[in-house]
């Protein structure tokens, strides 16, 4: 492995933090599991 920086601006370290804040989770009943797809809990 080779050691590597990267530079992100507070900035956008700001907007992907808001963005992030206002996700809209899709509804999931109570009774969905994993075999519905993902589970609710474990997604949030």
């Amino acid at each position: 492995m080779t050691p590597f920086t990267i530079a992100v601006s507070d900035a956008d370290i700001a907007d992907l933090k808001n963005r992030l804040a206002r996700t809209r989770f899709p509804y999931a009943p109570a009774d969905a599991g994993w075999d519905d797809g993902i589970d609710d809990k474990f997604l949030r």
